[in-house]
């Protein structure tokens, strides 16, 4: 077998990824007479974007901070505070120190309404709890 230079292995990956994004027009055509799935669609961009969520994880965690910040705040999906992780490589992705938590006292359990931040450039979270009498909403942010 010759080995292959530099030049001629990136001409070739270059035209092979080109004909992979262009298609040929056979896939074209099977792709227009396609029937679609019903199932949403992940389109990007346009007024017309849908999301599928799925296949979302059931809980998650945010940081709310500035970009240069050289300590980052774990915000968890219930508006709770999460500090103190450790440096194991092995650690659990919940195994933090600190959690403080923030909920309605009662006899029935808090339900997450949802969470949304302000704006993509601005470190603030708004995390909605409800109960069957009371709504709280959470606001947690990053200062310098």
């Amino acid at each position: 077998m010759k080995p292959i230079d530099r030049r001629t292995f990136l001409a070739a990956s270059t035209a092979a990824a080109f004909m992979s994004a262009v298609g040929s027009p056979e896939s074209r055509e099977r792709e227009e007479r396609e029937e679609p799935t019903g199932a949403p669609a992940a389109t990007l961009g346009g007024a017309n974007a849908v999301v599928d969520f799925r296949y979302s994880p059931e809980d998650f965690q945010s940081t709310i901070c500035f970009p240069d910040d050289p300590v980052k705040t774990v915000l968890g999906k219930c508006g709770d505070l999460r500090y103190d992780f450790p440096r194991d490589q092995f650690a659990a992705i919940n195994q933090f120190g600190t959690i403080v938590e923030f909920t309605l006292a009662g006899m029935r359990r808090d339900t997450w309404a949802g969470q949304r931040m302000e704006a993509p450039g601005v470190p603030i979270v708004h995390t909605l709890i409800e109960r069957p009498n009371a709504v709280v909403e959470l606001i947690a942010f990053a200062s310098r």
